[in-house]
């Protein structure tokens, strides 16, 4: 009989039990590690110089029209390089960007990357510091710089310094070399103070601000001051300890960190807003019920158990919703507003709620702007406190939108459009087909009509960009579009299902009405069907129709 000891794992390479093997193993992976290490810092270093050279050669086109501030060939070819390398538009623009400040202003840092002696994340901490040194004359600045470059480089090759370490070291001696001083500096870097939201995993996102150093920690201080009242004002259930910090304490996390204001596409929908009252409502409900209870219940048995850091979130979230700026008076009054999808069968009840001939194992989630996964339930706790709501009845099987209907007056082409988009059409773009325009694929200045399968959702920025520079879309069918690079490359892009098990193979179409052009002509826009039969009921005769409007016509 042989015991678990006799057997040798199999695939290491080595036999875990004895040291000589696995010192031999380690040293071979390390140096294989080393090897191609030093094949990639050649490569990075070729690939900095040659984002330089394209985004020089279109800074000079810019130039030659006149057109450097608007910077439209430099952003046609980031949008082009976004496609290369699968990233977004703006994460292609900074790569340019720095690769253009890299090879002018610090060429030694990108000779000392393809050397190996800097990595890709040293060397852009290197040049965002190294911008920092900076002396009214040109000669003198550049010789400055240089001089950057060789102490940065002995620093580097002197000790260990990830990025995070050498960020301070490298700002020490920037400081110690610029003639600028430390106010000149900060009013430049003021002026690039923003917000962002990024979607994460299971309904969640990261909201990222960059501000003041000052107001950073002063903010910072606030909500940790009242992060630990509120949880000392907690009551002392009789019987339980109250510690905080339990598994289901990031349930009350998660709701708090919603928003009231809601528009609801896909099945059962909300326009406009629930308001900061409903928002202010549930994070009142969900502080006094504590983690994992939904407003309306209640209980003594659960108390509130969130931690420091979950009340810190829920404060931040409700400052900021509820809250009236004091800075400047116009905005006061203004009411967040969010958009969401609900899926028709899932509102029908959990027998029906997932759909025959699909994989899906679980009820399909509502979608935040048609293509961000948040929870079912508080989808339909945000809806039941909107004032009024918009209908998009989708196919239960393909996800194709069945019918459009709508209790508020918007119009009906582009109700059509914002469903079947979901986002802007551009390649890889996703701002939310409600904040897009409405452009003409074939222009309406050289006769193309203004039609369902001539019509499609583009963000401002690229609307623009489709008209000023050499990239061409036409339309397939079915909303299927075809776009064609400045450099001859084709992309196709597809407007996406609603529900992401859906089959892919339908083709969202509009009905013969839509596609002669009269909901252009301020007729009521027709209900839009797909290749198979839809089984979802439609809309009842006395239920108000929606025109569309000239006045509402895109700019091209």
């Amino acid at each position: 009989m042989s015991s678990n000891d006799d057997v040798t794992p199999t695939g290491l390479g080595c036999d875990p039990r004895d040291p000589g093997s696995v010192a031999a193993r380690r040293r071979l992976l390390l140096a294989r590690e080393t090897g191609l290490m030093a094949a990639a810092a050649v490569v990075a270093a070729a690939q900095v110089r040659v984002r330089a050279e394209l985004a020089e050669i279109a800074a000079a086109l810019d130039a030659a029209e006149g057109s450097v501030e608007h910077g439209l060939h430099v952003r046609s070819l980031a949008a082009e390089v976004a496609l290369v390398e699968q990233v977004g538009q703006s994460v292609a623009e900074g790569l340019l960007q720095e690769a253009v400040t890299a090879v002018r202003e610090f060429p030694g840092l990108v000779d000392a990357l393809g050397a190996g002696a800097v990595s890709e994340a040293q060397l852009r901490v290197l040049t965002e510091a190294g911008l920092s040194v900076s002396h009214v004359n040109a000669g003198e600045q550049t010789a400055r710089r240089a001089a950057f470059v060789r102490v940065m480089l002995a620093e580097v090759g002197a000790r260990v310094l990830p990025p995070r370490a050498l960020r301070v070291t490298a700002a020490r001696v920037a400081e110690s070399l610029t003639q600028e001083s430390v106010c000149e500096r900060f009013a430049r870097a003021r002026k690039t103070r923003y917000v962002s939201v990024t979607e994460a995993e299971n309904g969640m996102c990261l909201l990222r601000a960059r501000l003041p150093l000052i107001e950073g920690k002063a903010i910072a201080d606030r909500l940790r001051k009242q992060a630990k009242a509120v949880i000392r004002a907690r009551p002392a259930p009789a019987g339980i300890t109250g510690r905080a910090g339990s598994p289901g304490a990031a349930g009350s996390a998660g709701d708090t960190q919603s928003t009231e204001n809601t528009q609801s596409t896909g099945g059962i929908g909300i326009s406009e807003s629930a308001a900061s009252g409903a928002r202010a409502e549930g994070a009142d409900a969900t502080r006094d019920e504590g983690p994992g209870v939904m407003p309306g219940e209640m209980t003594d048995e659960a108390p509130d158990e969130r931690t420091v850091d979950q009340v810190k979130a829920d404060l931040f979230a409700d400052v900021l919703l509820t809250s009236t700026p004091t800075s400047n008076g116009a905005a006061a009054g203004i009411e967040a507003s969010v958009q969401f999808t609900i899926p028709i069968l899932t509102l029908l009840g959990p027998d029906r709620a997932v759909a025959p001939d699909t994989d899906r194992l679980t009820p399909a989630p509502a979608l935040l702007n048609g293509m961000s996964p948040i929870p079912l339930e508080e989808a339909k706790r945000l809806a039941a406190n909107a004032p009024s709501f918009q209908r998009i009845l989708t196919h239960p099987i393909t996800g194709a939108v069945a019918a459009v209907d709508t209790y508020r007056p918007t119009a009906a082409m582009r109700a059509f459009l914002t469903a079947r988009d979901i986002h802007c059409r551009w390649p890889g773009c996703r701002q939310p087909a409600a904040c897009c325009d409405l452009d003409h694929t074939h222009a309406w200045e050289h006769g193309g009509t203004t039609s369902i399968d001539n019509l499609c959702g583009l963000c401002r920025g690229h609307h623009v960009m489709k008209h000023a520079t050499a990239w061409t879309v036409r339309q397939l069918g079915g909303g299927v579009l075809e776009w064609r690079t400045p450099s001859g490359k084709t992309y196709t892009d597809q407007p996406e299902h609603h529900d992401t098990h859906a089959n892919t193979n339908i083709e969202f179409r509009p009905s013969d009405e839509a596609r002669d052009g009269r909901a252009a002509t301020g007729m009521a826009m027709p209900r839009p069907t797909s290749q198979q039969n839809s089984n979802v009921e439609a809309p009842a005769p006395d239920e108000p129709e929606q025109r569309g409007s000239a006045d509402e016509l895109p700019p091209f």
